[in-house]
């Protein structure tokens, strides 16, 4: 019921184009996105994390580690956290996620697109058998900008090339 209650509300905030929310938009310091469309709670909750860092916050790391079904002895900052980071913010915005430290969990979840929205998952490869998996933010000619755990040992928006690219997931059909 989580994963339904969560996508009404994301539906219901896309089609509610009010005046009080833009201008609430407008008043924000932030850079101003090209879509005026919401994002979803998912994503701005993996926004309000952005920074959080292995060495500087290890104890919010291992809280992301512990959203997975991972044995607690595993639940340390070196751990690679990529997916458990994707796993924290769904479950925190109330939408069941796959529970998995692995980032290919992520291959089949929700419904398959190719053409991502801001929030959206993007799973990639690395190497063999390991991956890669963040929220979709934006895509130029060869590269994929995503916001994403343990890109560098921490939360933040980085590009990825294309080519790397396994799967875009969206939650919506």
């Amino acid at each position: 019921m989580k994963l339904i209650d969560a996508i009404k509300s994301f539906i219901n905030r896309l089609l509610n184009k009010d005046k009080t929310q833009s201008n609430i938009q407008k008043t924000k310091e932030e850079p101003k996105s090209k879509s005026s469309a919401p994002t979803a709670p998912w994503f701005e909750l993996a926004h309000h994390e952005l920074g959080v860092s292995e060495t500087k916050n290890p104890k919010r790391v291992i809280e992301y580690l512990k959203s997975t079904t991972l044995e607690s002895n595993l639940c340390v900052p070196s751990t690679p956290w990529c997916s458990a980071f994707v796993c924290w913010c769904l479950e925190q915005a109330g939408v069941n996620s796959t529970k998995q430290a692995w980032a290919k969990s992520y291959l089949n979840f929700g419904f398959k697109t190719d053409r991502p929205n801001p929030g959206d998952i993007v799973v990639f490869s690395r190497g063999r058998a390991s991956g890669h998996v963040a929220f979709f933010v934006s895509s130029g000619l060869f590269t994929v900008t995503v916001l994403g755990g343990n890109q560098g040992d921490q939360v933040c928006i980085k590009d990825y090339p294309k080519f790397r690219v396994l799967a875009y997931r969206t939650l919506i059909k």
